[in-house]
């Protein structure tokens, strides 16, 4: 008699982990199959449909923002571009901190050939943890991003910097400053200083204001920063210890 609790028991334990993911639950698969039979429990698990799957990077936890993100996907499926954009930038306006309303803008703009934005969203969704680099370097939608001559230095830098073609035109940061004057000597040259904040290049700035910056923790050390002339980004940390590394 104890042997076959124990097998019933067992058995109930085994159809409730099989109805993981079940919109029965694991508890409610076993309590079926422990009350009534391990078969009835079965039955119950596999007739229930599969819970629904939310990619937690998606949209977000707020009601509102996942009606805008469901609605801007419907738009993107009908090709209704313009409407779409509208809707993941509305969920931006919720929770800025959405990876994938990020991606989706990026392959929006791309497909509308605005490589400014394409490129200003793909890099927020890559630094927002988005990671399916399979369908990045594959979908269709992304195809006139990556036909942009300065996709390819962008993508070995590992998607994480504006390229340097768009820095230059937000902040002339790729800029390479003048010689000095024919029999001039040359003078120390005071760092001018970029910083990526709020999705925006912002500067120029000297050493001492980007510390001051970071007294008032308006900046913090891991925040990206360029060197005027620069071919990549670095952290406020990196450049301020190179720097000081450069005084006598």
């Amino acid at each position: 008699m104890e042997g076959l609790i124990f097998g019933w028991v067992v058995l109930a334990i085994l159809v409730g982990a099989l109805a993981k993911g079940r919109k029965i639950g694991s508890v409610g698969a076993f309590l079926i199959a422990s009350i009534f039979s391990p078969i009835m429990g079965l039955l119950a698990a596999l007739l229930s449909p599969q819970s629904e799957q939310r990619d937690p990077r998606s949209a977000t936890t707020h009601p509102e923002a996942r009606r805008l993100f469901a609605r801007g996907e419907s738009a993107t499926r009908k090709r209704n571009y313009d409407e779409a954009i509208t809707r993941f930038e509305s969920v931006l306006q919720i929770q800025p901190f959405a990876p994938a309303t990020h991606y989706y803008l990026a392959k929006l703009y791309s497909i509308k050939h605005d490589k400014t934005k394409a490129f200003k969203h793909l890099t927020i969704a890559i630094n927002q943890g988005f990671a399916d680099f399979a369908d990045m370097t594959s979908s269709a939608a992304l195809t006139f991003l990556r036909n942009q001559p300065e996709f390819r230095d962008y993508a070995e830098r590992g998607y994480k910097a504006l390229p340097d073609p768009t820095a230059a035109e937000s902040a002339t940061i790729a800029r390479a400053p003048a010689p000095p004057p024919p029999g001039s000597a040359a003078q120390p040259k005071t760092p001018i200083l970029y910083i990526f904040v709020d999705q925006e290049v912002k500067g120029p700035f000297t050493r001492s204001q980007i510390e001051a910056l970071l007294q008032m923790q308006t900046v913090n050390y891991t925040t990206p920063c360029c060197e005027e002339g620069a071919n990549d980004w670095k952290t406020v940390a990196d450049v301020i210890t190179a720097e000081n590394a450069k005084e006598p």
